[in-house]
């Protein structure tokens, strides 16, 4: 016996109902930010975007660069800042979104 939608927390639209508030992207809905074009990044600030989507930490990345952990933390900030978000998953998140850098494993 299956139970009525509502008892499983599922509510039916009625038709011609709309989720996304009016004038709104879904995207905008659900809290995210609306598709835009990719922001022009500092070359300094856009190599550490495949880094920081790696998941290493800001000593490796620092290493790798060779660069002291406290510019890393300050190039990061400046990321951030350039792309709109507050920490590095938005970061990667965003770089994504706009293109800036693929998925590993070819993006599929």
């Amino acid at each position: 016996m299956s139970a009525p939608a509502a008892w499983l927390g599922v509510y039916p639209l009625r038709p011609g109902a709309s989720l996304v508030l009016p004038g709104a992207t879904l995207a905008e809905a659900l809290g995210g930010q609306p598709h835009r074009k990719p922001p022009v990044l500092d070359p300094c600030l856009a190599v550490l975007l495949p880094l920081l989507a790696a998941d290493l930490t800001q000593a490796q990345i620092g290493a790798r660069r060779r660069l002291s952990e406290a510019a890393v933390k300050h190039r990061a900030r400046r990321l951030y800042a350039a792309l709109g978000v507050t920490n590095r998953v938005g970061a990667v998140t965003a770089a994504l979104a706009c293109g800036l850098i693929e998925q590993p494993g070819g993006g599929s």
